[in-house]
């Protein structure tokens, strides 16, 4: 019976030692999966910050777009009102070297009648 008893003993003592060491696995395990859980929302926070970025920043983009096609809009039309202005510039110093003519067509005379 003391046999038993000790064969008893030792298996509950084997049997203590497994269940400490399975509650130790299950503690580390737990703290783990706890780790992972503050990780996850970490990372989810982290991936609404540069979500909302990202949304920020193709506003952005589509304002710049919109100014910047403005901007050649009105480069468009500059380089237009340039070319209708030398076009006149143009027309004007022909018509002054005309006048220019004239007026010494005209001084000639004069000074052909005098």
């Amino acid at each position: 019976m003391d046999l038993e008893i000790a064969d008893f003993e030792k298996t509950v003592a084997r049997l203590q030692g497994q269940l400490k060491v399975k509650d130790e696995t299950i503690t580390s395990m737990q703290q783990e999966f706890s780790h992972i859980e503050q990780k996850v929302t970490s990372l989810e926070s982290e991936l609404s910050t540069a979500d909302e970025q990202r949304q920020s920043a193709e506003k952005k983009c589509e304002k710049l777009q919109h100014v910047s096609n403005n901007v050649k809009k009105e480069m468009d039309e500059l380089k237009q009102a340039q070319h209708e202005q030398k076009g006149a510039d143009s027309a004007m110093k022909v018509e002054l070297e005309a006048m220019r003519r004239q007026h010494e067509d005209f001084k000639v005379w004069c000074n052909g009648h005098m």
